[in-house]
């Protein structure tokens, strides 16, 4: 009988254990998604949507229901083996309830079951009042609608979004976000690849070849240097001069206004920028006023939206 007794507070404690193990399961998506999604007829929404409003009672009669199956295990060993060695299992069982309860193959099938059956509990919970009243508990702040707190947070949900997003929203997103972090030396033409005009050069068919090679539409006219830019070259302007109609000097042609930006400026006041110069390049220069670089709108429209225009708005990249 002895050997029974001992097997029965066994059981009992590995029950509660087990039971206390078993985890009432938040939903994985928020509370906008699982409205939304339960709103057109998701059953699965639907069934954690349920879930989610008994979530307290749930997780109440979960662990009244262990208490229970602990205090059995208890009256039964002091009952039996009287005070001293009820006592003594009552602490044995004090000790190892909870490491057992963290045990996995504890809890997998109890967690399984419960899964499985808690529509059948809920229903019960929501039909009656009285056992509600007797679940009912403070409510746990559940933080379904997290709050971003940083930038960087932001980044990071966007780059983890899996299928909510396409690649291209993805990554107009990620270039979006990023945009008014990135200044104008990040982003610039460096002097050395600037592609230049002299004042005096003749716009022959030759010439007006070797700029189209390039694949630029815009280019600095120098007096002598990259220091001494006098105007802007247009390629677009000198459609008559492809042809062969006449032949005139880059600083006839040119565009005489030019506009400049410092290198630490950030994109967004480079998109200002052009938008308010109605100018599709600016000249970057440092604090001594030398030019370092050259920026065009078609790279800080690339930058702010991950992918440069079509060439129908824009046909090239300076």
């Amino acid at each position: 009988m002895t050997l029974i007794i001992s097997l029965v507070v066994v059981l009992l404690t590995l029950c509660a254990a087990a039971v206390a193990g078993v985890n009432v399961r938040s939903t994985r998506l928020s509370k906008y998604e699982l409205k939304r999604l339960a709103n057109n007829g998701d059953t699965r929404a639907l069934k954690e949507q349920y879930q989610e409003t008994y979530r307290n009672e749930l997780s109440a009669f979960l662990r009244l229901l262990s208490l229970l199956l602990l205090l059995g295990a208890v009256v039964t060993s002091l009952v039996y083996f009287g005070t001293g060695a009820g006592l003594a299992i009552l602490l044995i069982v004090a000790l190892v309830y909870m490491p057992i309860a963290r045990l996995r193959f504890v809890t997998t099938l109890p967690q399984r079951y419960f899964e499985k059956h808690s529509p059948v509990l809920i229903d019960a919970i929501a039909r009656s009042s009285v056992v509600r009243a007797i679940l009912s508990a403070p409510r746990i702040a559940v933080s379904s609608e997290s709050k971003i707190h940083s930038r960087d947070e932001l980044l990071h949900v966007v780059e983890h979004s899996g299928a909510a997003l396409s690649v291209t929203e993805r990554d107009m997103l990620m270039h979006s976000l990023r945009f008014n972090e990135r200044t104008v030396s990040e982003l610039m033409v460096p002097r050395e690849s600037i592609a230049t005009v002299p004042k005096n050069e003749l716009l022959g068919p030759l010439v007006l070849d070797d700029l189209h090679k390039t694949g630029h539409n815009r280019f600095p006219v120098i007096d002598r240097d990259l220091d001494s830019i006098i105007g802007i070259l247009h390629l677009r302007d000198l459609l008559t001069l492809d042809s062969g109609k006449k032949t005139s000097t880059a600083e006839k042609a040119m565009d005489v206004r030019v506009e400049y930006i410092h290198a630490s400026d950030t994109l967004r006041q480079a998109l200002g920028a052009f938008l308010h110069h109605h100018h599709h390049l600016l000249i970057v220069v440092d604090k001594k006023g030398e030019t370092v670089g050259l920026l065009t709108i078609e790279d800080v429209i690339e930058a702010l939206f991950g992918r440069r225009l079509d060439d129908e708005f824009i046909p090239s990249r300076h």
